[in-house]
């Protein structure tokens, strides 16, 4: 699977899921880089856990979802490893809550209204 097709499957996923005729909302950040993850605590309570600067990033991406009323925010370093600049609308530079510089966003073009996808 292409990473767009991918991003736009785990996007529209919950919606198909959902037996009510409201839809799932929530939005996406996607990111990538290396990351740390494992199991973190003691025997009594154990918890998996992701963390990294690229964590950081798709959370902030996340965030981002409802000010730019965009379901899912691409960074720009994934868009130019997946190759994938003709799927995505550039939304500009933006600064966000603890990181220094402004990074590059850009939105996923989703299927027309009345695919199933929501968002706002």
């Amino acid at each position: 699977m292409d990473p767009i097709a991918a991003v736009r499957e785990g996007y529209q996923a919950p919606s198909r899921l959902w037996l009510q005729d409201d839809h799932v909302r929530f939005g996406l950040g996607i990111h990538l880089g290396a990351v740390n993850y494992g199991n973190i605590g003691s025997r009594h309570r154990l918890d998996f856990t992701v963390i990294a600067s690229a964590v950081n990033r798709a959370f902030k991406l996340e965030a981002l979802t409802k000010r730019l009323r965009r379901p899912a925010l691409l960074s720009q370093e994934f868009v130019d490893t997946a190759g994938c600049h003709a799927q995505t609308e550039r939304l500009g530079s933006h600064m966000v809550d603890c990181i220094a510089t402004s990074i590059e966003v850009y939105a996923l073009r989703l299927e027309s209204p009345g695919s199933g996808v929501t968002f706002g």
